[in-house]
């Protein structure tokens, strides 16, 4: 029996990634535009422009979760010519 945590929860992963793997991304990128004397952009649409980076922190969130190749295995094809 495995046991899971609040940690373990879609809405701790998801907060854990917003506000730590990308908002430090976000973060360095902003303060890049600043030295580069541009406009600063809110979060919410750099996520947008980044929506790439957020797909792959969550995807790589839910494998260490629960796995993608042993959870996707019975979505897989099973066509024959």
């Amino acid at each position: 029996m495995q046991v899971r945590t609040i940690e373990d929860g879609f809405d701790y992963q998801m907060h854990e990634i917003f506000k730590g793997i990308l908002l430090e991304i976000y973060e360095d990128e902003q303060a890049d535009r600043v030295a580069n004397e541009k406009e600063i952009q809110p979060y919410s649409d750099w996520l947008w422009e980044n929506k790439d980076e957020l797909g792959k922190a969550v995807f790589e969130a839910y494998d260490s979760y629960a796995g993608i190749d042993k959870e996707t295995e019975k979505y897989n094809s099973k066509v024959t010519v």
